[in-house]
């Protein structure tokens, strides 16, 4: 027979039935999402974890986890940690792996700042570069384009330094300290232009280009065949014939080679004009070399605009190496 209930044993009763609904209460309580921990030791793993988890997320934390994704991949691009589909994918799930969502987002905000950060610098650099730059007398088409590269320049800096802000506040509420990045470009044009000098504003012009094309169509590899050794049948007579018209036009036609297909490239056969401070300080030979190179430069970066779509390999069929599309457009 049970004992009587006193008020002592009534209220101990009550006190421990409290006390275990508190304790089940802890037990069900959740990990907030941000705080969980990535499951990504494969590339399997992660997509289970990414499938299940993420939808817990807000729109907002998805589109920004999906932003880390796409800026790890391009980072490791870049970096040449990785090449093709598969290994690229593996080596986002190594950086990833065991981390906290809010860690990874912050990972992936640090990321692209550096990235954003490293390219406003080079931008500084091109058009401190650029500043020197001149036409020749009544070169309007020649005047116009060095116009046009310039305010893309100056709006892609401007982009740059707009975004930058925004992503050092998202920092700040990730938890991550103030990154810094420490500028080599100057923030002025220097007066006097040395032999030195000269050299280095015409080497961060021409990579300056170049790196424009990369940072927005990709790091395909891209050959160029000035004398087209490499062509055959149709396109090699279209080359030719081509290349004498712009003999007697001004033109020369460049063929490239990206993704398996040979292109040509037909533009003004032209470069920038240095202005006297800088060319005076170089070469005959280096003035040649210079206009050489920015046609190659320019011809790459064609290339790479145009076959941003095509796929990375063309069907395996004889004429693989000689595809041109007739649709391409020409500068």
């Amino acid at each position: 027979m049970w004992p009587s209930t006193t008020p002592f044993g009534s209220l101990s009763f009550h006190t421990a039935c409290l006390a275990l609904l508190l304790l089940a209460t802890a037990g069900c309580t959740r990990t907030p999402i941000e705080d969980t921990k990535i499951a990504a030791s494969d590339t399997t793993e992660f997509f289970r974890w990414k499938r299940d988890a993420t939808s817990a997320l807000s729109p907002e934390r998805q589109k920004q986890f999906e932003s880390t994704l796409e800026e790890l991949r391009t980072d490791i691009m870049f970096k040449r940690e990785a090449s093709g589909h598969d290994a690229i994918e593996a080596a986002v799930c190594q950086r990833l792996n065991n981390l906290t969502v809010k860690q990874a987002l912050l990972r992936g905000a640090q990321t692209r700042w550096q990235r954003l950060a490293a390219e406003r610098d080079d931008l500084q650099r091109v058009i401190n570069a650029n500043a020197h730059l001149i036409t020749k007398p009544g070169d309007e088409t020649a005047a116009l384009d060095l116009g046009e590269f310039r305010a893309k320049q100056q709006q892609r800096l401007d982009a740059d330094s707009r975004e930058l802000p925004a992503l050092e506040k998202e920092i700040a509420e990730l938890g991550g300290p103030a990154p810094v990045f420490h500028s080599t470009a100057p923030a002025t044009k220097p007066m006097a232009v040395s032999r030195a000098e000269a050299q280095q504003q015409i080497s961060d012009l021409l990579e300056g280009r170049r790196n424009s094309g990369t940072s927005r169509f990709g790091l395909w590899p891209v050959k160029v065949d000035w004398e087209g050794a490499k062509l055959e049948g149709g396109l090699r007579a279209e080359f030719v014939a081509k290349k004498t018209a712009g003999v007697t036009n001004g033109h020369v036609v460049i063929p490239v080679r990206i993704k398996g297909r040979w292109l040509l490239f037909a533009a003004p056969d032209q470069a920038p004009v240095l202005p006297d401070d800088v060319r005076s300080q170089l070469s005959a030979d280096e003035v040649i070399n210079f206009k050489r190179d920015w046609l190659e430069v320019e011809a790459e970066l064609w290339a790479r605009e145009v076959a941003k779509d095509f796929p990375t390999a063309p069907p395996a069929t004889k004429e693989t190496d000689q595809f041109r599309s007739p649709a391409l457009p020409q500068r």
